[in-house]
């Protein structure tokens, strides 16, 4: 789950053809990292972090603060 804000809908998934579309799964990766994995990061967000996918890019590489604030 999550929500797709420029196309109103429940798929978040990447639509269109843009190159940006790695960038939510690095932050995401930065943001909620597990701690004492041994695998060399640990994210900032503390035990028990939960991420959600949220589109608000839709078919474009760019967004409406409209949809960034919803």
């Amino acid at each position: 789950y999550g929500w797709n804000f420029a196309s109103n809908n429940s798929n978040p998934r990447q639509e269109g053809s843009w190159t940006g579309r790695n960038h939510g799964t690095h932050v995401a990766g930065l943001a909620a990292s597990r701690s004492g994995n041994r695998t060399g990061g640990a994210g900032v967000m503390g035990a028990g972090a939960k991420i959600m996918a949220l589109n608000i890019f839709g078919k474009r590489s760019s967004s409406y603060n409209s949809a960034a604030e919803n």
